[in-house]
C-alpha cells in the first residue's frame, strides 16, 4: 500500500508534498481560535433574544440627584437624558444583559429619534443593579450628534462590553424598595 510513496518518481513526491501541505492547512484552520473565545463564538455576538428579567422592571435610583431609570416591559427611560421603546433583550451572563431600544427622545442627541441604542446592565439583584448606556470617544455620540445606529442589528453588533462602549456604570437601587 505504501509502495506508492517509497518508489522514487518525479511525479509522486510533488503530489505527496501537495497533499501534506493541504492537510496541514486544513488542520490550521480547524484548530485556530479565530474568534478569540476558544472556538465557542463571541457570546456578545450571539443575538438571541431572551425574556426581560422581572427583577429588572421598575424604577431605579442612581447615585446622582435626579438620576432615575424607569424600565417597563416595553419602554426604557433615563430621566432627563433619553427614552425609547424596548426592541429586544439578550442575556450577558448571570444578572447581566443588553437592552436594545429605539430612541423616541434623546436630550443630548436631538437627531437620534428612530435610531437604535443599547443599554447594558450587570450585578442585578432584587434591590440593586448597575446600568450603563453605550458611549465611546470618537463614536457618533461625540462627532455628529445623532447618537445610536440606524438599525437594531448594527447597534447590537457595535455596542458591546468587549467593544469598550460600557465603562461608567451607575450603581442603582430599587426606588420602590427605598420608599
Amino acid at each position: 500500500m505504501f509502495s506508492f510513496f517509497v518508489k522514487k518518481s518525479r511525479l509522486k513526491r510533488p503530489v505527496f508534498a501537495g497533499l501534506v501541505l493541504f492537510l496541514l492547512t486544513c488542520l490550521l484552520f480547524v484548530s485556530c481560535d479565530l474568534d478569540g473565545n476558544n472556538g465557542k463564538g463571541n457570546p456578545e455576538k450571539a443575538y438571541v433574544t431572551t425574556p426581560m428579567p422581572e427583577a429588572l422592571l421598575g424604577t431605579w435610583a442612581g447615585p446622582y440627584p435626579g438620576e432615575e431609570y424607569i424600565i417597563t416591559s416595553t419602554t426604557f427611560t433615563a430621566s432627563g437624558a433619553y427614552a425609547g421603546t424596548i426592541e429586544g433583550h439578550r442575556s450577558n451572563g448571570s444578572g447581566a444583559g443588553y437592552i436594545a431600544i429605539q430612541y423616541s427622545d434623546a436630550e443630548y442627541y436631538p437627531n437620534a429619534a428612530g435610531n437604535f441604542y443599547i443599554v447594558h446592565y450587570k450585578d442585578l439583584t432584587a434591590t440593586t443593579v448597575s446600568i450603563c448606556g453605550a458611549y465611546g470617544e470618537g463614536s457618533e455620540f461625540t462627532t455628529d450628534g445623532t447618537g445610536g445606529k440606524a438599525t437594531k442589528t448594527a447597534a447590537e453588533a457595535a455596542y458591546t462590553v468587549t467593544g469598550g462602549y460600557f465603562e461608567w456604570y451607575s450603581d442603582c437601587v430599587n426606588a420602590e424598595e427605598e420608599r
